[in-house]
């Protein structure tokens, strides 16, 4: 049997490696109520012991003391999180921590199974052991997780050299472990493509575009015949077929090589791509459900817009589609308007990427955004299933064990299996409302003293549950009116209360990260539940030569330096040339110019600016507009021309960034915007100041820059008071 076992490890004096080891008896180390929980302590050093403690989800000892090698039992543990901590004593103190969780056992017999909408994303198209695959579905199964979304049912997977026949064995084991567990299968497929049949390949394109490209023409026919091979053989398996990942990005589709720059024919790539994989999947399997999958960003779409209206164009592309898929927090009702213009209002909307994702600056998060996440998937689960949301699969079950830290933390359990208390959160969701019909929002937004509410309603066998949310306050008192005689409080470690209203009333103490069930009647005030809407503060319009108009002192243009992350030499060194040009602008006397004649590093036009500091309950919006030409614009690297606004530090090394939109090619003067919101959490302690860049690194050819503007909007949000609200 699999079990991972974790574990410190020192060097003692005398070059003797010893570390101190903590085994769960249970291996997912998830113990059900009463159920003894189990610890083995080994490899103390000769007669050493060590000091232990447990910890739960408030961050309170429950359990303490010392132990030789041996066994540890707790009984008596409420559901929830815990964490055991050992450390040797009186010697080199070594240090150990293992996670767990006591929550109840899920019985599928007593649930309405086709009502539950819950499921997961395993790591995605990485490869790992079968064994690990067969413990991720271990996990999902535990807490009554329905749907499972995988990347491996793909002909890269199965496919990787091109000199080699398919080999189906280790997808059919796969497709073998989720239906063991009892899971419904949505299949990514045609995606990472193999980069071996890719129409780039040979050219200059980089090699992190190859697998997200139109095959080569000499492919064409094996593409098709092994997506209809693929659908023979788990057709009847998979509920779902995604045909690409977030195809309306940039970095997730680029077409054909040669339509490189060209955004409306890279758009007709794809729906010819689609057509064609999803006529070669029916041609195995008459009956998949197929559909196409984009970002958050729908239905307008991201790089490349008006996504959803330009593919429901297509008549065959609509016929083709079954259903449509989007990720995270978009809104339903707009995506319906565009589906019913082309009578497909009443297909699936799923959403196969959904959930918590804190954005962090350190390898290691905080247990403020770890815990952070529990708030946000709740937010994104119950306003999705009140949509009609369909297979809500969490970013992620598990951390991608394969990838360094990668400045988010989304998985319920880490990559090497521990727990989060997110795991333990969701198991809780689905065990009240996995099955619930949503019954809409209801206005409580103005019942706490600070920030603003969420509520969400569910019915259940003839009871009512209300998902209490706070937002916008790290704590608050909730007065809730209520006709019931007492009312169940569950949090989201699955911890019970019994609240007895006092004269129609329920007060609570909220915490922002640790939502609330409460099963019984709650009323609010008339009308639908809504969000604040919020108010501005401040108003900045930056100062920043945008027009590019103020006088050229030498090789100085003002407001702007020359900047490079990556680069070797700066950039008059390699080559990257700016000057201002008075024959080609966009509006008054002279725009911008920017010159590459070979490839360097990434180098770019800067302007530094500091920001606004936030209060409480308070947002920053920027956004910055520009206007772009390009003449050859080339990169073999997935870096073009971009702009990108960047966290830096005192001394101007660079936390964070977020780019936006690349671009290739040749293109006249076109307009361009990119709008970034940062709440007050998203700083870290060392920020100190943004810029704003416009890249050419790694790119050959010219770019023209006008009428740049910058505008910061810092807005207030979340107070209960009425002034808040309209």
């Amino acid at each position: 049997m699999f079990k991972p076992t974790l574990f410190a490890a020192v060097l003692l004096a005398g070059g003797v490696l010893t570390a101190l080891e903590l085994t769960p008896s249970a291996d997912t180390a998830v113990y059900a109520p009463g159920e003894p929980v189990r610890f083995t302590v080994s490899k103390l050093p000769a007669n050493g012991r060590a000091a232990y403690r447990v910890i739960d989800f408030d961050r309170k000892t429950v359990r303490n003391g010392e132990t030789a090698p041996g066994n540890l039992e707790f009984t008596g543990l409420p559901r929830g999180w815990y964490e055991l901590q050992a450390e040797t004593v009186g010697n080199a103190g070594e240090k150990a921590r293992y996670p767990f969780a006591v929550i109840p056992e899920f019985d599928r017999s007593q649930t309405d199974w086709e009502k539950n909408q819950f499921g997961v994303m395993v790591a995605p198209h990485t490869r790992y052991p079968l064994a690990h695959r067969d413990f991720d579905a271990k996990f999902m199964e535990r807490i009554g997780v329905r749907w499972v979304r995988t990347h491996r049912l793909n002909w890269i997977q199965i496919q990787p050299d091109e000199h080699k026949a398919p080999d189906w064995a280790t997808a059919d084991r796969e497709v073998e472990i989720y239906k063991k567990r009892g899971l419904s299968i949505v299949a990514t497929t045609a995606w990472p493509f193999p980069a071996w049949a890719s129409s780039g390949r040979g050219t200059q394109i980089d090699a992190y575009y190859l697998d997200k490209m139109f095959p080569a023409d000499k492919y064409i026919e094996q593409t098709k015949k092994f997506h209809t091979e693929l659908a023979r053989r788990y057709g009847d398996k998979v509920d779902y077929w995604e045909i690409g990942n977030e195809i309306d990005a940039e970095n997730f589709w680029i077409g054909r090589y040669k339509h490189q720059g060209d955004k409306a024919a890279i758009m007709q790539d794809y729906i010819e791509f689609y057509i064609m994989i999803a006529k070669a999947l029916r041609a195995g399997a008459p009956a998949a459900k197929i559909g196409p999958n984009t970002t958050g960003s729908a239905p307008d779409g991201n790089t490349y817009r008006d996504w959803l209206n330009v593919f429901l164009q297509n008549p065959e592309a609509r016929k083709q589609m079954d259903y449509f898929s989007t990720h995270y927090f978009p809104s339903v009702p707009e995506i319906r308007k565009v589906l019913a213009r082309y009578g497909k209002g009443d297909v699936d909307i799923i959403f196969t990427e959904i959930g918590g994702m804190a954005h962090s600056y350190r390898k290691v998060p905080t247990w403020e955004e770890t815990c952070r996440n529990i708030r946000i998937t709740c937010t994104h689960y119950a306003t999705q299933l009140q949509a009609g949301g369909k297979a809500l699969c969490k970013f992620l079950l598990r951390d991608i064990p394969e990838l360094p830290p990668q400045g988010w933390i989304a998985g319920m359990l880490e990559g090497d299996f521990k727990l989060r208390p997110e795991y333990v959160a969701f198991a809780t969701l689905i065990r009240e409302i996995g099955d619930a019909d949503p019954a809409g929002r209801i206005n409580i937004t103005r019942r706490s003293d600070k920030g603003w509410l969420h509520g969400f309603r569910f019915r259940r066998g003839g009871k009512t549950l209300t998902l209490v949310i706070l937002n916008d306050a790290p704590k608050a008192a909730v007065t809730l009116d209520s006709a019931s005689k007492e009312l169940r409080v569950i949090d989201m470690m699955g911890r019970e209360t019994t609240q007895i209203p006092q004269n129609g009333k329920l007060v609570l103490e909220m915490d922002s990260d640790r939502p609330l069930l409460i099963e019984g009647d709650i009323s609010g005030e008339p009308g639908e539940g809504r969000d604040p809407e919020p108010v501005l503060v401040q108003e900045i319009n930056v100062k920043c030569n945008g027009d590019f108009e103020m006088p050229v002192r030498g090789a100085t243009i003002p407001y702007w330096h020359l900047g490079y992350d990556t680069g070797k030499g700066t950039p008059e060194q390699v080559g990257f040339l700016v000057s201002v040009d008075d024959k080609v602008k966009h509006s008054g006397r002279q725009a911008l110019k920017i010159h590459a004649e070979k490839r360097t590093g990434f180098y770019a036009v800067c302007h530094t600016m500091t920001v606004p500091k936030l209060k409480l309950g308070q947002y920053m919006v920027v956004t910055y507009r520009w206007w772009a030409k390009g003449e050859k614009i080339d990169s073999i690297d997935k870096a073009s021309f971009a702009p990108s606004l960047s966290m830096r530090r005192k001394d101007n090394s660079r936390i964070h960034w977020r780019d936006g939109d690349f671009e290739r090619g040749t293109f006249d003067w076109m307009a361009g915007e990119q709008v970034r919101k940062y709440e007050q959490n998203d700083f870290p302690p060392d920020f100190n100041h943004f810029s704003l860049e416009f890249y050419l690194g790694k790119s050959t050819g010219t770019l023209w820059l006008d009428d740049v503007s910058i505008n910061i909007k810092v807005m207030q949000r979340g107070a209960s008071e009425a002034r808040y609200l309209k």
